[in-house]
């Protein structure tokens, strides 16, 4: 039994224990943390919408900040607008600070308020570029993906692309949730 490392509890059958989990593992108490953790700052959302971050944040260098290299926070602000006209709203904060870097937002084809970013150099220049995906202002999920500068302006928009996919013999429903990921998957050096 999973809780009954110290095999205490009688069963009707021992027999049937094909996997033993941890067998050798005691019930502790929970992990303590340090008194020491300091909270350095807080983001709140301007204005009377609550924050609702989508997915979880990424920590990224997007070059140098006053000229040192601090990490940047990025996540998507899907209740930056409206959440029911499915716009999010990609911020970029200083690591040390929380201070705006930036701020993403286009009512056409915006970040969706429901996906996750990711950031990586894409296309070789050294510079951090970050991945989101769209969504049409029409409210009809586009399946495309959106590439944002380290200064939070628009590289490209796959738009055309995913309006093929969405077309027969590919038509089915095109979701803009979840995590983006970015790979060198054919393994050449590149993602």
């Amino acid at each position: 039994a999973f809780v009954d490392s110290g095999d205490a509890i009688v069963e009707q059958n021992e027999d049937n224990n094909i996997l033993i989990s941890c067998k050798n593992c005691e019930a502790g108490s929970a992990l303590q943390i340090e008194n020491d953790i300091e909270v350095k700052w807080r983001w709140k959302q301007p204005g009377s919408n609550p924050a609702a971050i989508s997915g979880p944040p990424v920590i990224a260098s997007l070059g140098p900040i006053d000229g040192q290299n601090i990490p940047a926070v990025i996540f998507n602000n899907s209740s930056a607008h409206s959440y029911y006209d499915f716009q999010g709203e990609l911020m970029a904060l200083r690591g040390d600070t929380g201070a705006t870097l930036f701020k993403y937002y286009d009512a056409e084809h915006g970040p969706a308020h429901s996906s996750g970013v990711a950031a990586a150099d894409i296309d070789g220049d050294g510079l951090t570029e970050i991945i989101v995906a769209g969504r049409h202002r029409s409210g009809t999920p586009a399946g495309n993906l959106l590439a944002i500068s380290n200064t939070g302006i628009l590289k490209w928009d796959n738009m055309s692309n995913a309006q093929a996919w969405s077309t027969p013999p590919y038509s089915g429903y095109v979701s803009e949730s979840g995590l983006s990921a970015i790979a060198d998957i054919d393994a050449d050096g590149n993602p």
